[in-house]
């Protein structure tokens, strides 16, 4: 529906989980070599520490330089996970060392889906047993292990939690700004962007791309009538019965007020006609005949050299050839001139 959108925010957080990556690596290489000046008391802890920071300084590196993908990164943070527990192992002392596990699960619980942060977990889990059991210099093992691990456990769900709650909002935002709030079909806002995918996607060839503008016919009437809740019904009612009576594929859309409008896909002009025709005949129909509304449409079928724009004002000036025609109709552009059909009551 907002393909284009999702594919920009797609990007942009690949792009944003690419940078951070990057950054915690290099932040990662700083430590180490901090650690490598400063606290490391044996020369192996010395060296094999200028080797990891080495290699974490190698990884942001490269992150920056390449493209984002996500199996890179996922990759790079597992490779994080080993890294900081060989640090674990081998620091002399290993101070604060075991906290930096925090580090690759609370950037997978912001970024990763669950499955790939419980994986990664299972990984922390055992990368800081084994390297606090295979550092003599951490006395006390098991509480060490059981206040990082969780310490990292908490905040992973923390993190993770939020990032969710963060998800559902945005799709439940995304949801409102693209649909009607009384029918549930899409607003022009989301219409358009789903017109233009359909041109995109129309073979050259033989494209055929065909849109029905819908109009409720003395709607006013028909308010001042039965009032407006029942008024809000019927836009209801029409809702329900474009979407029975489109395709998987098709666009729906409220344009607003009594107006709706359908693109169809794989739709010429003629298919376009029956549609309607269709349309019109179960709204005539139902077992409460408050509800049963009159229409007219305006048709239009892509053209050579066209755009979506065109497609969309061509079905706007049919449809007000059919309301000026006495309504209850449709009408379309037949060569250069505008032709009509009533609607034949339905049997």
């Amino acid at each position: 529906m907002m393909d284009q959108q999702v594919g920009q925010y797609s990007a942009e957080r690949l792009a944003l989980m690419k940078r951070v990556c990057a950054l915690l690596f290099l932040a990662g290489a700083v430590n180490a070599t901090i650690g490598v000046l400063i606290t490391q008391r044996t020369d192996f802890s010395k060296r094999s520490q200028a080797v990891f920071a080495v290699i974490l300084a190698v990884v942001g590196i490269t992150l920056l330089l390449t493209a984002a993908k996500q199996k890179r990164i996922l990759a790079a943070v597992t490779l994080s996970i080993v890294i900081v527990a060989a640090i674990i192992a081998i620091a002399r002392p290993a101070g604060i060392a075991p906290l930096f596990m925090l580090w690759p699960l609370v950037f997978a619980a912001y970024f990763f889906s669950r499955r790939a942060v419980r994986a990664l977990s299972v990984l922390m889990v055992a990368g800081l047993g084994s390297g606090i059991a295979l550092n003599p210099g951490i006395e006390l093992k098991v509480d060490t292990f059981i206040g990082v691990g969780s310490s990292v456990a908490l905040m992973t769900w923390v993190v993770a939690t939020m990032t969710a709650r963060e998800e559902r909002l945005r799709n439940e935002l995304e949801l409102l700004a693209s649909t009607d709030p009384l029918t549930g079909l899409l607003n022009r806002r989301a219409f358009d962007p789903c017109v233009q995918t359909m041109f995109r996607a129309a073979p050259s060839a033989t494209p055929s791309v065909s849109i029905v503008m819908f109009d409720l016919d003395h709607f006013k009437q028909f308010n001042d009538q039965h009032g407006h809740l029942v008024g809000d019904e019927a836009l209801r009612r029409v809702a329900d019965v474009l979407r029975r009576q489109s395709r998987e594929g098709d666009a729906v859309s409220r344009f607003g007020g009594e107006e709706f409008v359908v693109a169809l896909r794989g739709a010429d002009g003629v298919a376009a006609q029956s549609y309607a025709q269709r349309v019109a005949d179960e709204l005539a129909s139902g077992d409460d005949t408050r509800l049963c509304v009159s229409v007219s449409a305006g048709i239009s079928t892509i053209e050579p050299d066209d755009i979506a724009g065109d497609l969309v004002a061509r079905a706007d000036a049919a449809l007000y050839v059919a309301k000026q025609a006495g309504r209850g109709r449709a009408a379309w552009l037949d060569g250069s001139h505008f032709a009509e059909q009533v609607f034949a009551a339905s049997t």
